[in-house]
């Protein structure tokens, strides 16, 4: 019976990894837990993926929309200082990424896969100064809606969430991705 329990807790402990898709930020559009972070380089553009990931069956057949903010932004005042660009993937869109962004396609998006880019934001800076070091942005939910969703193509809303990324980081950066990894004496302890 003790078994029993041990491996109904370890199975209890490990669904939050998969428990819910994730709306992540990454400086490639193929999303790892080694790409959410990059260093900001003068007059060099750093583009920067907001992709949402999940696991075969969370998601029917695509995404058709989403709503998220990013908190902690770098705002783009221009030059002298530096700029910030964003590219929807769909001409659908209310709102900004500062505060609340919806986003939605006529048709699912991903192709029945596990991933699809909703937007990329390209950062150019012309002063070194104008993002520190360790500047960590992170998805979350939106202010208006106080939502951090996807909707899948049955227009199911789907709960996510949101991942970091990191500028210039200086030491360990974590994606803040849903996929912490469970230790064996995290388990044991709770025995």
């Amino acid at each position: 019976m003790k078994k029993l329990l041990f491996l109904a807790l370890v199975a209890l402990v490990a669904l939050p990894a998969f428990a819910q898709p994730l709306i992540g930020l990454y400086a490639d559009e193929q999303p790892t837990n080694e790409n959410c972070d990059a260093a900001v380089v003068p007059y060099t553009p750093l583009n920067v993926y907001v992709v949402a990931t999940w696991m075969v069956g969370e998601v029917g057949a695509g995404i058709t929309a989403a709503e998220f903010k990013i908190d902690n932004l770098p705002v783009g005042p221009g030059y002298p200082t530096g700029t910030v660009t964003v590219t929807h993937s769909t001409d659908l869109v209310i709102g900004d990424l500062y505060g609340d962004y919806s986003a939605a396609w006529a048709e699912p998006q991903g192709d029945g896969g596990t991933q699809f880019t909703i937007c990329s934001i390209e950062f150019l800076a012309f002063d070194a100064a104008w993002i520190g070091a360790d500047v960590a942005m992170t998805v979350a939910p939106g202010d208006d809606c106080l939502c951090l969703v996807l909707v899948d193509d049955l227009f199911e809303i789907i709960d996510s969430t949101g991942g970091t990324f990191t500028f210039n980081c200086s030491g360990e950066c974590d994606c803040g991705t849903a996929t912490e990894a469970t230790s064996w004496s995290a388990v044991k302890a709770l025995f």
